[in-house]
């Protein structure tokens, strides 16, 4: 059984996160509907422009292909290495993620029925900060930090 969020930091200092539709956890990232549908994440934090990739989650044996991208609309940044394990956050349908380069934060929409294709909803938004490497969510209080 899939924890609710996996967060994982690689050597390479890139954020994973995986979505669980395992109904109990209360998450449903990907949907009860779509189970076989799932997908992992993590960002590029390329200076020039970040984005997302999305590889698909084969459901009979959990091995990854298919890769595919999402522009944030933010920027990396160069040279961040093992600070930014919480920089790609999964709630339900929804994906955030730190653009350390641009200090803004992006949100983009899962699709149950396609999750390698997020959507990036409006602009990313200023953080009010200096690189941001990580964000948490609170669905009961509806913020983002």
């Amino acid at each position: 059984m899939l924890p609710s969020i996996i967060l994982v930091s690689s050597l390479l200092g890139l954020g994973y996160a995986l979505p669980s539709s395992n109904p109990a956890s209360g998450n449903h990232s990907v949907g009860n509907s779509a189970q076989n549908n799932r997908a992992v994440y993590f960002q590029a934090n390329d200076p020039a422009g970040n984005y997302i990739v999305a590889l698909k989650i084969d459901p009979r044996d959990g091995q990854v292909s298919s890769p595919v991208t999402t522009n944030t609309g933010g920027k990396g940044l160069a040279g961040l290495i093992a600070v930014s394990q919480d920089s790609v956050l999964v709630d339900h349908d929804y994906l955030f993620v730190t653009n350390a380069g641009s200090n803004t934060l992006s949100l983009l929409r899962i699709n149950p029925h396609d999750p390698q294709h997020p959507t990036l909803i409006g602009n990313p938004a200023p953080t009010l900060g200096e690189t941001p490497v990580s964000v948490t969510y609170s669905r009961k209080l509806k913020t983002g930090q």
